[in-house]
């Protein structure tokens, strides 16, 4: 089954139980198989995706960044 990116980036938050950075994040996706990234540049992708909806959302993000990456609330 084929996701979205956003949809396969909060199934990798809401499965870790510790913060983590984009890198981290990019690796799991790429493990689990139901994203592919077409970009040179996956973790950049990540991070602003991430970054832009907590600017856009504010406190309704469903995502928070940490000291040590990102988490959902």
């Amino acid at each position: 089954m084929i996701t979205t990116m956003q949809e396969e980036i909060k199934r990798v938050l809401k499965k870790s139980k510790i913060p983590m950075a984009s890198k981290e994040i990019v690796k799991e996706i790429k493990i689990r198989g139901n994203y592919k990234f077409r970009g040179k540049t996956p973790n950049a992708s990540v991070c602003a995706r991430i970054i832009t909806d907590i600017k856009k959302k504010g406190e309704k993000s469903v995502y928070k960044k940490t000291e040590k990456g990102f988490i959902v609330k």
